[in-house]
């Protein structure tokens, strides 16, 4: 019960990181008024170390669109 409970904490703070950083950037165009800085689905899930032991997470990803020229 203790390790899901870390596991939704460090779920939420990673959610709410990335949420900001998209606030942040929301505003970055190009030319055809598309986004630059977007979601992009999750990295593989990974185990970090906490005080009640390893917990598996899924870290959500935000990336910059490239310009292709």
């Amino acid at each position: 019960m203790i390790r899901q409970g870390a596991r939704q904490l460090i779920h939420q703070a990673v959610e709410a990181e990335v949420a900001a950083l998209l606030a942040q950037y929301g505003t970055e165009v190009d030319e055809a008024g598309r986004q630059q800085i977007v979601r992009n689905g999750y990295l593989p899930e990974r185990s970090v170390q906490t005080g009640v032991g390893a917990i598996s997470v899924r870290v959500p990803c935000a990336s910059r669109k490239c310009r292709q020229h």
